[in-house]
Protein backbone atom coordinates (compact mmCIF):
# COMPACT_ATOMS: atom_id res chain seq x y z
CA UNK A 1 0.00 0.00 0.00
CA UNK A 2 1.54 3.56 -1.19
CA UNK A 3 2.45 5.99 2.38
CA UNK A 4 -0.09 8.23 1.65
CA UNK A 5 -2.88 6.27 1.49
CA UNK A 6 -1.57 4.26 4.37
CA UNK A 7 -1.63 7.42 6.31
CA UNK A 8 -5.28 8.24 5.12
CA UNK A 9 -6.88 4.35 5.99
CA UNK A 10 -4.90 5.51 9.41
CA UNK A 11 -6.16 8.49 9.61
CA UNK A 12 -9.66 7.45 9.19
CA UNK A 13 -9.80 4.75 11.44
CA UNK A 14 -8.71 6.58 14.14
CA UNK A 15 -11.41 9.18 13.87
CA UNK A 16 -14.11 6.98 13.07
CA UNK A 17 -13.21 5.13 15.92
CA UNK A 18 -13.16 8.11 18.01
CA UNK A 19 -16.91 9.55 16.86
CA UNK A 20 -17.97 6.05 17.53
CA UNK A 21 -16.86 5.88 20.94
CA UNK A 22 -18.17 9.07 21.80
CA UNK A 23 -21.53 9.29 24.10
CA UNK A 24 -24.50 9.63 21.67
CA UNK A 25 -26.91 12.52 22.03
CA UNK A 26 -29.91 11.54 20.51
CA UNK A 27 -32.28 14.66 19.67
CA UNK A 28 -35.93 13.56 17.96
CA UNK A 29 -37.08 16.72 15.90
CA UNK A 30 -41.06 17.18 15.49
CA UNK A 31 -42.49 19.43 12.98
CA UNK A 32 -44.79 18.83 10.00
CA UNK A 33 -43.17 18.41 7.09
CA UNK A 34 -46.47 20.44 5.16
CA UNK A 35 -46.35 23.03 4.16
CA UNK A 36 -42.76 23.85 4.08
CA UNK A 37 -43.43 27.63 3.69
CA UNK A 38 -43.82 27.35 7.59
CA UNK A 39 -41.78 28.86 9.76
CA UNK A 40 -41.13 25.89 11.27
CA UNK A 41 -41.56 23.03 8.64
CA UNK A 42 -38.98 20.34 8.65
CA UNK A 43 -37.92 21.99 5.13
CA UNK A 44 -36.99 25.01 7.04
CA UNK A 45 -35.55 23.06 10.77
CA UNK A 46 -33.29 21.01 9.34
CA UNK A 47 -30.78 23.17 7.54
CA UNK A 48 -30.67 25.46 10.94
CA UNK A 49 -30.33 22.55 12.99
CA UNK A 50 -26.97 21.39 11.03
CA UNK A 51 -25.57 24.44 11.00
CA UNK A 52 -25.74 24.38 14.71
CA UNK A 53 -24.64 21.35 15.01
CA UNK A 54 -21.39 22.40 13.26
CA UNK A 55 -20.68 24.86 15.32
CA UNK A 56 -20.85 22.67 18.21
CA UNK A 57 -18.55 20.48 16.72
CA UNK A 58 -16.37 22.82 15.19
CA UNK A 59 -15.96 25.10 18.58
CA UNK A 60 -15.55 21.40 20.44
CA UNK A 61 -18.31 22.41 22.99
CA UNK A 62 -19.47 18.66 23.32
CA UNK A 63 -16.20 17.18 22.44
CA UNK A 64 -17.35 13.40 24.20
CA UNK A 65 -20.71 13.32 22.68
CA UNK A 66 -21.87 13.44 19.41
CA UNK A 67 -25.72 14.35 18.06
CA UNK A 68 -27.91 11.49 16.44
CA UNK A 69 -30.81 13.30 14.60
CA UNK A 70 -34.28 11.92 14.04
CA UNK A 71 -37.04 13.81 12.72
CA UNK A 72 -40.92 13.10 13.11
CA UNK A 73 -43.32 14.81 11.00
CA UNK A 74 -46.42 15.77 12.68
CA UNK A 75 -48.45 16.21 10.08
CA UNK A 76 -49.35 19.26 12.02
CA UNK A 77 -52.33 17.01 13.61
CA UNK A 78 -53.26 16.57 17.10
CA UNK A 79 -53.71 12.98 16.43
CA UNK A 80 -50.13 11.63 14.18
CA UNK A 81 -47.90 13.81 16.23
CA UNK A 82 -49.00 12.16 19.44
CA UNK A 83 -48.77 8.63 17.83
CA UNK A 84 -45.06 9.50 16.50
CA UNK A 85 -44.20 10.55 19.86
CA UNK A 86 -44.91 7.04 21.32
CA UNK A 87 -43.38 5.21 18.84
CA UNK A 88 -40.55 6.88 19.11
CA UNK A 89 -40.51 6.62 22.91
CA UNK A 90 -41.20 2.87 22.52
CA UNK A 91 -37.94 2.45 20.38
CA UNK A 92 -36.28 3.89 23.44
CA UNK A 93 -32.64 6.06 23.53
CA UNK A 94 -34.05 9.63 23.24
CA UNK A 95 -32.35 12.38 25.13
CA UNK A 96 -34.48 15.58 24.05
CA UNK A 97 -37.70 15.69 21.84
CA UNK A 98 -37.33 18.99 19.69
CA UNK A 99 -40.95 20.23 19.30
CA UNK A 100 -43.73 20.13 18.50
CA UNK A 101 -44.42 23.29 17.69
CA UNK A 102 -48.27 23.93 16.55
CA UNK A 103 -49.72 23.70 19.89
CA UNK A 104 -52.56 20.97 19.47
CA UNK A 105 -50.03 18.76 18.93
CA UNK A 106 -47.48 19.88 22.07
CA UNK A 107 -50.45 19.78 24.43
CA UNK A 108 -50.99 15.86 24.31
CA UNK A 109 -47.02 15.45 23.72
CA UNK A 110 -45.83 17.42 25.94
CA UNK A 111 -48.90 16.25 28.70
CA UNK A 112 -47.41 12.43 28.59
CA UNK A 113 -43.82 13.34 28.50
CA UNK A 114 -43.28 13.73 32.13
CA UNK A 115 -44.48 10.37 32.36
CA UNK A 116 -41.04 9.12 31.06
CA UNK A 117 -39.61 11.96 32.17
CA UNK A 118 -38.41 13.05 28.47
CA UNK A 119 -37.72 16.89 28.52
CA UNK A 120 -39.31 18.18 25.39
CA UNK A 121 -37.96 21.78 23.94
CA UNK A 122 -40.31 24.20 21.72
CA UNK A 123 -40.43 27.69 20.24
CA UNK A 124 -44.05 26.86 20.50
CA UNK A 125 -46.81 26.84 23.58
CA UNK A 126 -48.11 29.86 23.18
CA UNK A 127 -51.25 29.66 24.43
CA UNK A 128 -51.93 30.26 28.54
CA UNK A 129 -52.42 26.59 30.04
CA UNK A 130 -48.48 26.08 29.40
CA UNK A 131 -48.09 28.43 31.56
CA UNK A 132 -50.62 28.05 33.84
CA UNK A 133 -50.02 24.18 33.97
CA UNK A 134 -45.94 24.42 33.91
CA UNK A 135 -45.84 23.01 37.23
CA UNK A 136 -48.90 20.40 37.33
CA UNK A 137 -49.16 18.67 33.27
CA UNK A 138 -46.41 20.00 31.63
CA UNK A 139 -43.63 19.09 33.80
CA UNK A 140 -40.53 18.44 31.48
CA UNK A 141 -41.52 21.19 29.08
CA UNK A 142 -39.18 24.40 28.07
CA UNK A 143 -41.09 27.32 25.97
CA UNK A 144 -38.22 29.10 24.13
CA UNK A 145 -40.39 31.13 22.09
CA UNK A 146 -41.68 34.47 21.84
CA UNK A 147 -44.19 35.76 25.37
CA UNK A 148 -47.55 33.85 24.49
CA UNK A 149 -50.87 35.24 23.48
CA UNK A 150 -51.88 36.09 26.60
CA UNK A 151 -48.85 38.30 26.96
CA UNK A 152 -49.93 40.28 23.47
CA UNK A 153 -53.62 40.19 24.38
CA UNK A 154 -52.84 42.22 27.63
CA UNK A 155 -50.41 44.66 25.63
CA UNK A 156 -53.06 45.21 23.30
CA UNK A 157 -55.52 45.38 25.35
CA UNK A 158 -53.99 47.43 28.73
CA UNK A 159 -51.61 49.58 26.51
CA UNK A 160 -52.61 50.24 23.45
CA UNK A 161 -56.61 50.51 23.57
CA UNK A 162 -56.08 52.49 26.91
CA UNK A 163 -53.51 54.77 25.18
CA UNK A 164 -55.78 55.49 22.43
CA UNK A 165 -58.90 55.32 24.89
CA UNK A 166 -60.69 53.00 22.26
CA UNK A 167 -63.52 50.73 23.53
CA UNK A 168 -65.29 48.91 21.11
CA UNK A 169 -63.48 46.19 19.02
CA UNK A 170 -64.27 44.41 15.30
CA UNK A 171 -62.07 41.76 15.16
CA UNK A 172 -61.60 40.10 11.86
CA UNK A 173 -60.65 37.12 12.01
CA UNK A 174 -58.61 35.31 9.23
CA UNK A 175 -59.90 31.19 8.38
CA UNK A 176 -57.04 30.16 6.49
CA UNK A 177 -54.30 29.49 8.76
CA UNK A 178 -51.12 31.14 7.44
CA UNK A 179 -49.22 32.07 10.30
CA UNK A 180 -46.88 29.69 12.41
CA UNK A 181 -49.48 26.82 12.84
CA UNK A 182 -52.94 25.57 12.05
CA UNK A 183 -55.13 27.56 14.45
CA UNK A 184 -52.19 30.63 15.08
CA UNK A 185 -55.32 33.23 14.43
CA UNK A 186 -57.71 31.50 16.69
CA UNK A 187 -56.10 30.94 19.89
CA UNK A 188 -54.78 34.56 19.36
CA UNK A 189 -57.79 35.78 18.97
CA UNK A 190 -59.51 34.12 21.88
CA UNK A 191 -56.47 35.42 24.19
CA UNK A 192 -57.68 38.97 22.95
CA UNK A 193 -61.10 38.16 23.54
CA UNK A 194 -60.68 37.03 27.01
CA UNK A 195 -58.43 39.42 28.26
CA UNK A 196 -60.65 42.49 26.36
CA UNK A 197 -64.02 40.76 28.44
CA UNK A 198 -62.13 40.75 31.28
CA UNK A 199 -61.22 44.46 30.89
CA UNK A 200 -64.12 45.82 29.64
CA UNK A 201 -66.61 43.34 30.17
CA UNK A 202 -68.22 43.66 26.99
CA UNK A 203 -68.46 41.23 24.04
CA UNK A 204 -66.10 41.97 20.98
CA UNK A 205 -67.54 41.72 17.44
CA UNK A 206 -66.55 39.62 15.23
CA UNK A 207 -66.10 38.90 11.35
CA UNK A 208 -64.69 35.92 9.31
CA UNK A 209 -62.43 36.40 6.52
CA UNK A 210 -63.10 33.16 4.27
CA UNK A 211 -61.92 32.60 0.93
CA UNK A 212 -64.03 34.29 -1.02
CA UNK A 213 -64.23 37.28 0.53
CA UNK A 214 -62.08 40.27 0.01
CA UNK A 215 -59.99 42.23 3.02
CA UNK A 216 -60.93 45.64 1.65
CA UNK A 217 -64.15 45.04 1.35
CA UNK A 218 -65.01 43.90 5.13
CA UNK A 219 -62.84 47.17 6.48
CA UNK A 220 -64.82 49.73 4.39
CA UNK A 221 -68.72 48.00 5.35
CA UNK A 222 -67.15 46.94 8.83
CA UNK A 223 -65.28 49.74 10.09
CA UNK A 224 -66.24 52.26 7.39
CA UNK A 225 -69.93 52.15 7.45
CA UNK A 226 -70.87 50.67 10.27
CA UNK A 227 -68.39 51.36 12.59
CA UNK A 228 -66.63 54.40 12.36
CA UNK A 229 -67.73 57.62 13.94
CA UNK A 230 -69.80 55.66 16.18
Amino acid sequence: MPPALWVIVVTWGVVSGAVRGRVPLRLTVMAPKLPPERMFSLAKIKPALTLGIEEVERRRILPRHRFDLKFLDTEESSIVGPVEFFNSIQQGGENLFLGPVADYTLSPVAGYAPYWNVPILTPGGLADDFKHKRQTEYKTLTRIGPPGFDSAARFLVDDVMRLFNWKRVSLIYDTVSRDLFHGFDFLLGSAFIKEFNKSYGSAVKFELLRDNQKTDEILKDTVGNRFAGM
